[in-house]
């Protein structure tokens, strides 16, 4: 067993230095740890909080109203308010169209003079043909159209017939007539 002797090796140098440095370390670690500064930027009442809070950049009442409109699609309300007004239009049996000669392009519900078209299917046996329900615009009444190349109907003429689309063309206006929308 070995004895240390501790009276010798405090009157080392390099030891006692080195005691020194850990104690000091240790008293500003323990200084920064628990004690609390008074010269922090603490607030220290009510009023200073909330003159602190002035100094935060406000947006302008435009900058608001846009992101009102941009989020009002997620507002519950607005959705519940919107479902009870298509329960009513859908009661009365009559459809909102828009303006027929705006449709272009890739269009799920496609509307004409007299009705609203939906293609249900593209259909290969032997020849191509398409089958589309119409929603007549008064009344609501449903009926199928068979539709093939070159067929003509409310001044529109089929195109073309695609896998999953028909193109209809009046002058013009091209709209491809879509079974669903591709999700993007």
């Amino acid at each position: 067993m070995m004895v240390v002797n501790w009276s010798r090796l405090l009157n080392l140098k390099y030891v006692l230095a080195a005691i020194l440095v850990t104690l000091l370390f240790s008293v500003v670690d323990f200084a920064q740890r628990v004690w609390i500064d008074s010269t922090d930027s603490v607030p220290t009442s009510t009023k200073q909080a909330l003159d602190e809070l002035q100094e935060i950049p406000s947006i302008s009442q435009q900058q608001i109203e846009s992101l009102i409109t941009l989020y009002s699609k997620y507002d519950v309300e607005v959705q519940k308010l919107a479902a009870e007004q298509a329960t009513k239009l859908a009661d009365s049996g009559s459809i909102i169209r828009p303006d027929i000669g705006a449709q272009h392009g890739g269009l799920v519900d496609f509307y004409t003079e007299t009705s609203q078209l939906r293609l249900k299917a593209v259909i290969n046996q032997g020849h191509r043909f398409a089958l589309v329900q119409q929603s007549a615009l008064e009344g609501g009444e449903i009926t199928w159209l068979k539709l093939k190349k070159g067929d003509t109907f409310d001044g529109f003429t089929v195109q073309e017939l695609r896998h999953l689309s028909v193109v209809l063309v009046r002058g013009e206006q091209v709209v491809d007539l879509l079974m669903y929308k591709k999700k993007s």
